[in-house]
Order: structure tokens, then C-alpha cells, then sequence
């Protein structure tokens, strides 16, 4: 079983507090080795995409937003935004996938 970590972000930095978030996420995520992929929520052609996991999540226009993706079942499990994510790497406790 093969599984992605995806990051849903924005590129339109209208809020200084998400620009920060995402920087910190992504620093976090690199400095541990976590292998992941990114897709801006801001970009038109990503609109559909961006939607479905906003419906996943449960949190419309907030980013960051970190999703486990099954790449054989395609099945995507949303993970926590940015404030749940700082809970688990300061904890020490990324579930096994982000290895």
C-alpha cells in the first residue's frame, strides 16, 4: 500500500498568519524528512480539487490543510490543519504514513 501526504495551501498570502503557518508546516515537514506534495488551493485549474477536500475536512478557505492519500485505493483522509499538525510534531507523533 502506497500512500501520499498532501498539503492543500494557498499562494494568495492575504493573511500573514496562513503565509506563517504554511512556511512553519512546510519547514517542519522537510526538516523531518517528510516526503509530501502540494497543491495550491488558489490556483483556478485546483478549484474542483480544493473543493472535494474542503469537504473532506470540514474547513472551507483555511490553509494549511495536510491529507493522507491511499494511491491504490484512492481514498483521502484529512489529517488536521495547521494547528493539529503543530500537536502532533511537537509530540513526536506523525502517524506512520509521513515516514
Amino acid at each position: 500500500m502506497t500512500k501520499n501526504v498532501l498539503i492543500l495551501t494557498t499562494s494568495y498570502g492575504s493573511n500573514e498568519l496562513t503565509v506563517v503557518a504554511q512556511r512553519k508546516l512546510i519547514g517542519a515537514f522537510t526538516a523531518k524528512r517528510v516526503v509530501f506534495n502540494e497543491l495550491d488551493g488558489a490556483q483556478a485549474e485546483n478549484k474542483e480539487r480544493r473543493n472535494e477536500l474542503f469537504g473532506l475536512s470540514g474547513i472551507r478557505g483555511q490553509y494549511p490543510q495536510v491529507f493522507i492519500i491511499d494511491n491504490d485505493t484512492n481514498h483521502t483522509e484529512f489529517v488536521g490543519d495547521a494547528e493539529k499538525i503543530d500537536s502532533l510534531l511537537d509530540c513526536d507523533d506523525l502517524p506512520s504514513e509521513y515516514a
